[in-house]
């Protein structure tokens, strides 16, 4: 940048390495220094929606992309992620126009198409034959990338899912998640299933009666935290969405804070300054999130490995642990296009065999932990909304709210893959979806085992 502090192009492609690695703050000044010095450069525009919109600032992405389109109304990313920006908004019927005009302007555009096989999983949209037959022949051809590809069949398991050929659905997405696969491997990665037994012993090994007993005194006296966690796919975001309607919670969603916390815990409970440091760091970074809020709610999943974390530094803490039928929460794990895929959700048996350690590490969490933890059940919620609402409330030791049963109102930004979803009412088409594909899901059922009959 020093031999050439005033090229636009310059600070662009600064902006996108910084992106790439993560300082999303840095890479928005970047771009909006090369707006400053070239303000047609839509490059630019559109990348600084995409800093804007990772940073969860949807109305100024919306903006910044709008610009691009203006520049340049034939940008068709543009248009996907003006989509994309107004879909975290809960603006749908705006997000699909954007999304049908980014395919109008490139037929191969796989992101769009995805965002079109979401909308199409909830009713927002339905592919036409010919759209279908296109997208299928986009698989095939050898110039789509292995991404892309797969991508393309997420869309075509989304949408023949809703019309009922439920034999192509899981076709196209066992193809897609084989490719997802062959990705992974490329690069050394895989499910390692004797890893996370490991992970699992270890934590089983050190959170024990005694470990409690010791750091009792250790944690911060606050009721502020709110954890929401489970497994992907098992209602985290709906139960966050119901709460978040409460005028004394805000939904911060899905924090990584407390991951960073854990790795700098001290590794003895008798490290009280240290312990106490950080859980005082997090807690003032959970009220300037918060304003003046008595509840805020980090709904990141695989908190469940942190429990015993949280019950020691965050004593008063609320952990609600969303439980939700263990072969409905695989099925759901294995069509859902995650941004970055878990290796675990690739196979059906790695499915079955993680979802069997999760729950022994929840079983261990339930006979040791100092504090409640409420279960908050999908199939419940689903059943019996009020009550169910109304027990989740209480535990979080609030007053009931009536605005709770109307969650999908809500217009907060909730920025997951359960998006769509929590902008509906209430609905029980979900519960059983599994046995659809019954006859697909031998090596899931034989992973599970017997855990498979415990929650039905």
């Amino acid at each position: 940048m020093r031999s050439a502090p005033n090229s636009a192009l310059a600070h662009n492609t600064l902006g996108g390495v910084l992106l790439a690695l993560g300082r999303t703050e840095e890479a928005a000044r970047e771009f909006g220094e090369a707006i400053r010095l070239q303000p047609n450069y839509f490059h630019a525009h559109n990348n600084l929606g995409v800093a804007l919109e990772n940073l969860s600032r949807f109305e100024e992405a919306s903006q910044a992309f709008r610009e691009a389109l203006r520049i340049n109304p034939g940008y068709a990313s543009a248009h996907n992620n003006l989509g994309s920006a107004l879909q975290n908004q809960g603006k749908m019927a705006e997000a699909l126009v954007e999304f049908q005009a980014t395919v109008r302007l490139d037929p191969t555009h796989a992101v769009a198409i995805l965002n079109l096989g979401k909308l199409a999983a909830v009713g927002f949209y339905r592919f036409s034959a010919e759209e279908i037959q296109n997208i299928r022949d986009l698989t095939t051809r050898p110039n789509v990338p292995p991404e892309a590809r797969s991508r393309l069949h997420f869309a075509l398991a989304q949408a023949f899912d809703r019309t009922g050929a439920y034999d192509d659905a899981f076709e196209h997405c066992r193809q897609a998640n084989e490719i997802c696969k062959e990705r992974f491997q490329r690069r050394g990665v895989a499910f390692d299933r004797a890893a996370v037994q490991s992970q699992v012993d270890g934590l089983i090994g050190t959170f024990t009666p005694s470990f409690f007993e010791k750091a009792r005194g250790l944690g911060v006296d606050s009721e502020l935290p709110v954890f929401i966690l489970g497994m992907p796919r098992s209602g985290t975001s709906l139960v966050e969405q119901i709460l978040a309607c409460h005028p004394s919670v805000h939904g911060a969603g899905e924090l990584p804070d407390l991951g960073r916390l854990v790795d700098g815990l001290p590794r003895t409970p008798e490290d009280a300054a240290t312990a106490q440091a950080l859980a005082n760091g997090h807690l003032q970074r959970l009220q300037q999130l918060g304003g003046g809020a008595t509840r805020v709610v980090d709904k990141a999943p695989f908190n469940f490995f942190h429990i015993g974390v949280i019950a020691t530094l965050f004593p008063r803490a609320r952990i609600i642990h969303c439980r939700r039928d263990p072969v409905d929460t695989c099925v759901s794990c294995f069509f859902q296009n995650f941004t970055e895929p878990f290796p675990f959700t690739l196979d059906l048996e790695h499915l079955g065999q993680y979802f069997c350690e999760y729950e022994r590490l929840i079983a261990h969490w339930a006979k040791v932990l100092p504090t409640p933890m409420f279960e908050a059940s999908y199939e419940e919620l689903t059943s019996d909304q009020e009550n169910s609402s109304r027990r989740l409330v209480a535990f979080c030791g609030l007053e009931w709210d009536e605005r709770c049963l109307r969650f999908y109102e809500n217009d907060r930004v909730v920025r997951t893959f359960s998006t769509l979803q929590v902008r509906q009412p209430m609905y029980r088409s979900s519960v059983g979806r599994w046995k659809r594909y019954e006859r697909h899901l031998q090596p899931l059922l034989a992973a599970l085992g017997d855990d498979k009959e415990t929650r039905r």
